[in-house]
C-alpha cells in the first residue's frame, strides 16, 4: 500500500511539472508573437504579452509586456475596419470623427471619443476610394473613387446624398471641399478639374489642365483660387471669378509628379511633395520659390500640411519619416 501511494504521488507530481512545462512553453510562444508583432500590430502585441504573462508570471514574460507597453505608449487607441491599404484618413473639423478611404472600395468612420466604428462601413464605390473630403460643419463626406464616382455622403446617417459620375468614367484621384462650403473640386487621372456645386450637386464645370493625373486639389483659404497638382510636376491655379486657369502654372523640378499640396492658412504661400523626395514652397503672389526644393527625404513625400499658423510644415514619405519644418 505504501508502494502505491508513494507512486501515485510520483505520478502526480510528474503531471503537475508537465502541466507547467506546458504552461510555461505557451507563453514563451505567445510572448514572442508578442514580439514579433510589436512593430505592426501593436493592439495584437500587447494582448499576446498580457496573455502571456498571464499564464507565467515570470521575469520574461513582465519584461516582454513592459516591451509591448513602452512600443504603444503614445498610442490612444488603434482603430479597425479596413481590410486593404488606406489611401486617405483626415479628421472632421471638430476632431470628434475620423474618416478613412481604402482599396476595399469602403469608407470607414470611428468615433474619437470612445474609439469605436461609427455606423456600417460606407460603400458605394466599385473600386478603390482615393481621397475624402468633409465639410466645415462635418455634416457631409465626399469622395473620390477610380470607378469614376464621387459620392456625398451624410455623415450622421451615413446615408448617400449624390453620386456624381465622371465623364467616361474616368477614375477620380483627388477631392477637397472650398472653406465657405460653395464648391467641391474633384481631379482625376486625365487631368482635368470638376468644379460641383456644393448646395444643388450640380456640375459647374469640367476644366481641363494637364496631360498627365491630377493627384491633389486643395482650396486657397480665401476661396479664390483652387491649386491643382499632377503627376508631371506642374501646379496649375484656379481663378473661381473667372473660371480659368492662371498663366503659366507653377513649375519646380518635381518632374516625377507632385503628390500633396498646401495652402498656409493666410493663403500666402503653397507646399508640394514630390515622388521624388523634395518639398517646394511657393509664394503664391510673387509666383516665386521660396528658397531652395528641401530634399531630406529619401523616398516620394505623400503628405504635406501645414500648422494653423502657418510657421511650420509637416511632411511624410515612402521611406517611413515625418519631418518638421521651421519655414523660417
Amino acid at each position: 500500500i505504501v508502494g502505491l501511494a508513494v507512486a501515485t504521488t510520483i505520478m502526480m507530481v510528474l503531471a503537475l511539472w508537465a502541466l507547467q512545462q506546458s504552461r510555461i512553453a505557451l507563453s514563451r510562444q505567445l510572448a514572442a508573437q508578442a514580439d514579433s508583432l510589436a512593430n505592426s500590430q501593436g493592439d495584437l502585441a500587447l494582448l499576446l504579452a498580457t496573455q502571456a504573462y498571464q499564464i507565467d508570471e515570470s521575469f520574461e514574460t513582465a519584461n516582454g509586456l513592459l516591451k509591448s507597453v513602452q512600443a504603444n505608449h503614445k498610442v490612444i487607441a488603434f482603430l479597425h475596419g479596413p481590410t486593404k491599404r488606406v489611401q486617405k484618413i483626415l479628421f472632421s473639423p471638430d476632431g470628434q470623427l475620423a474618416a478613412a478611404a481604402s482599396d476595399d472600395n469602403q469608407i470607414y468612420l470611428w468615433d474619437l471619443n470612445t474609439g469605436r466604428p461609427l455606423n456600417q462601413p460606407l460603400v458605394g464605390h466599385r473600386e478603390s476610394v482615393r481621397d475624402l473630403a468633409v465639410n466645415s460643419e462635418a455634416t457631409r463626406l465626399v469622395s473620390a473613387g477610380t470607378d469614376g464616382q464621387a459620392i456625398i455622403w451624410n455623415m450622421v446617417t451615413g446615408q448617400q446624398i449624390e453620386v456624381i459620375a465622371n465623364e467616361d468614367n474616368i477614375p477620380f484621384y483627388s477631392v477637397d471641399i472650398g472653406p465657405d462650403d460653395k464648391y467641391i473640386a474633384l481631379g482625376d487621372k486625365s487631368g482635368s478639374l470638376t468644379l460641383i456645386d456644393f448646395d444643388t450637386q450640380e456640375v459647374e464645370g469640367r476644366l481641363p489642365l494637364l496631360d498627365y493625373p491630377i493627384n491633389s486639389v486643395k482650396f486657397s483659404p480665401s476661396e479664390d483660387l483652387v491649386a491643382a497638382a499632377g503627376d508631371d510636376g506642374t501646379i496649375g491655379l484656379l481663378d473661381l471669378e473667372t473660371m480659368s486657369w492662371l498663366e503659366p502654372a507653377l513649375a519646380a523640378d518635381q518632374r516625377n509628379g507632385i503628390w500633396s499640396i498646401d495652402f498656409t492658412p493666410d493663403g500666402r504661400f503653397l507646399a508640394s511633395g514630390g515622388e521624388d523626395g523634395t518639398i517646394v514652397v511657393w509664394d503664391i503672389k510673387a509666383r516665386e520659390l521660396v528658397g531652395l526644393p528641401a530634399n531630406d527625404h529619401n523616398g516620394a513625400v505623400y503628405s504635406v500640411s501645414f500648422d494653423p499658423l502657418g510657421k511650420r510644415l509637416v511632411s511624410g514619405s515612402e521611406d517611413g519619416t515625418v519631418i518638421y519644418w521651421d519655414l523660417n
